[in-house]
């Protein structure tokens, strides 16, 4: 639990990192709207709308993996120093992680979902389900960032 508001403290300390974050998602849902804008109203264009959903399944993807990817390197010192004093295990370290990770897992896609969904003009009544999409989607975009970050040694190698 220690490390879990230890975690939000830092996340509090550094709103930078946060602004960065949804000024990425904003430019990213603005970028599928300007490429795909109405393309779901036009029954013949279903093609062009595949290609929307590929592409903002692959912009989430990069946008949460780039993300999280130097999130170990930052405090790889801090955390093999007390994890070597035994004041908390590696599962400990990242359930802390995810646990903060997680609302901002919903929330950010839920932005972008909303800024899109109209835009584009994907099928009434899928919101829903376009929105588990995405949200899944930034889950393994995180954990694919978490993972190159977990076994990499410095933030050069890591990037």
């Amino acid at each position: 639990m220690r490390l879990f508001w230890r975690n939000c403290k830092g996340m509090a300390l550094n709103p930078g990192a946060l602004i960065a974050r949804v000024a990425q998602s904003v430019f990213v849902s603005l970028l599928s709207i300007s490429l795909f804008y109405g393309i779901g109203r036009d029954q013949n264009k279903a093609q062009e709308l595949v290609n929307s959903i590929f592409f903002t399944c692959i912009a989430q993807l990069a946008l949460y993996e780039t993300a999280t990817v130097m999130e170990f390197q930052t405090e790889r010192n801090v955390f093999v120093r007390e994890n070597a004093s035994k004041l908390y295990t590696s599962l400990a370290y990242f359930s802390s992680k995810v646990a903060l990770e997680l609302p901002l897992l919903f929330i950010f896609p839920l932005l972008e979902n909303v800024m899109i969904f109209w835009a584009i003009g994907y099928r009434d009544g899928s919101f829903w389900q376009f929105l588990l999409v995405y949200v899944l989607t930034a889950q393994i975009g995180t954990s694919i960032g978490y993972f190159i970050s977990s076994i990499f040694d410095n933030m050069m190698s890591a990037a």
